[in-house]
């Protein structure tokens, strides 16, 4: 049987052809990383926007300390629409966004504030009647500060093309935060 040397050791030519695999997929893998599309993307840079990764830790707004604090199983694996926090009472332009596949947008509503509602059962309704699902599941925010905010997540699919999730006549008058997942096929 034939070996080689490596590291003072022989290396059988199975365990030489398994390392080259290996360093195949490797390799594969960081180009396949590096080139992915990313499921949503702002059409133009604007100062304080940018999508990235969403994760326990991670800032909600791009110009505030307040870190995700508990992302629920449905966000894991998502990207976030991270954008200043005075941009966070608008719903994204359509103009503005296109996702390149069909995904779930996730919509966590900051529904209270230190005991006083944020967002109305009213309001609610609206979203529910334009196609948004309730996920009971619980998103929690460090304010950083002695502060009691409750948040509540809500999630549409949309399909790949212009990001239209605005629902005409909902002023939401609470903090957002948006959140996508590419629907596996």
């Amino acid at each position: 049987m034939m070996s080689y040397h490596c590291s003072a050791r022989l290396v059988t030519p199975r365990e030489h052809l398994m390392k080259n695999v290996l360093c195949a997929v490797v390799a594969f893998s960081v180009v396949t990383a590096a080139t992915a599309q990313p499921i949503v993307k702002k059409n133009q840079p604007e100062k304080g926007y940018s999508i990235k990764p969403a994760a326990v830790k991670v800032a909600l707004w791009s110009d505030k300390n307040y870190a995700i604090a508990l992302l629920p199983p449905s966000l894991k694996n998502t990207l976030m629409l991270a954008r200043p926090a005075g941009a966070g009472r608008d719903w994204p332009d359509a103009r503005d966004y296109t996702v390149s596949a069909d995904c779930t947008v996730y919509l966590t509503i900051r529904s209270e504030f230190n005991g006083q509602a944020d967002f109305s059962e009213t309001k609610v309704k609206q979203l529910t009647a334009a196609g948004w699902t309730e996920v009971a599941e619980t998103f929690r925010v460090d304010s950083g500060k002695d502060e009691n905010w409750r948040w509540r997540v809500f999630k549409k699919d949309v399909p790949a093309g212009k990001l239209e999730v605005k629902v005409e006549g909902l002023k939401r008058d609470a903090m957002t935060a948006i959140f996508f997942k590419k629907i596996a096929k």
